[in-house]
């Protein structure tokens, strides 16, 4: 899932929310999409962190 094609569907739900005037909803929406990129961020930046020996080695290699 690229982080592109999240935004899109995102705004389409919303719209369609938007669009029958339930607002119960989009709030919902919205806070779940929030949840969701939070969590995910998290996760990889967890990631990341405990790989930066692998990513230092290319970086030595490169530069």
């Amino acid at each position: 899932m690229s982080c592109e094609s999240f935004a899109v569907n995102i705004s389409k739900l919303i719209a369609q929310e938007n669009a029958k005037k339930n607002k119960n909803n989009i709030n919902l929406i919205i806070k779940q999409s929030t949840s969701i990129t939070i969590i995910i961020s998290f996760f990889l930046s967890i990631f990341i962190y405990f790989q930066v020996k692998y990513v230092n080695i290319f970086d030595v290699i490169l530069f």
